[in-house]
């Protein structure tokens, strides 16, 4: 049988993981508009020529690309995101990992529990 302890740390970790995803694809998406912004300027300002704009309309459409997979995964997430971001919901979380550690110093005391004899 799967100890709660266990399964609470899956499930704290699962939360811990998803949150850094949630604060890559924010990250991806600030760091792909700034690239974009240097495509344009270069479009602008350099002396590009006809392979020169081919290769950079190829980044710049990788860039769309992965900045729109990012901004997807911040859409179909945010109510998640919320949730976590909601105070009164951190403090759960919090609660949840002092009583995880609660559990463990529980379980690890009666592992090492021993019986010293009272009579002769």
């Amino acid at each position: 049988m799967n100890d709660m302890d266990e399964t609470i740390e899956t499930f704290l970790n699962a939360i811990d993981a998803f949150k850094r995803a949630y604060a890559a694809a924010e990250q991806t998406v600030i760091d792909k508009d700034r690239e974009q912004t240097d495509f344009v300027h270069a479009l602008e300002l350099d002396d590009l020529g006809y392979a020169g704009r081919a290769k950079l309309a190829t980044k710049f459409r990788q860039n769309r690309l992965e900045r729109r997979a990012a901004k997807d995964f911040i859409q179909l997430h945010e109510p998640l995101a919320a949730l976590l971001a909601d105070e009164a919901n951190r403090r759960v979380f919090n609660k949840l990992t002092v009583t995880l550690g609660e559990l463990r110093k529980n379980k690890k005391r009666q592992e090492n529990r021993v019986y010293c004899k009272r009579g002769g």
